[in-house]
Formats: C-alpha cells, structure tokens, sequence
C-alpha cells in the first residue's frame, strides 16, 4: 500500500483477514471509533498510549 503508514497498513489488513469494520475491531479492542477512524484518516493526535493499546491488540490477535 503506497503512501499509508504502517499502523494503517496493520489496522487495514487486520480488519481484512477478520473481516471486520471499524466498529467491529473498536468493540474489540476497547478503543473507540473515532481513534480508529483518525488513525486511518491521518486527521488529529491520537495518545501514545492508544496507539500502543492497539497495536498490542493487534498482535495479540
């Protein structure tokens, strides 16, 4: 994927292989929507501490 981050790129093809959306992985990993739709979108700051709370997530599953 050209131009995305790397967290996009996780966030992405993590919701591929369990063929979710983004409320689904939000209600997964207890980290709201609208982090998750930030991230992606490249818009606001997300917290440090989102951000790691999610990519642990995302390994751990």
């Amino acid at each position: 994927m050209d131009g995305v981050s790397p967290v996009v790129e996780k966030i992405i093809n993590f919701e591929k292989e369990h063929n979710m959306t983004d409320s689904d992985l939000a209600f997964a990993s207890h980290i709201s929507v609208e982090h998750i739709h930030a991230m992606k979108a490249g818009i606001g700051k997300v917290d440090q501490e989102v951000l790691n709370d999610l990519l642990k997530f995302l390994a751990e599953n």
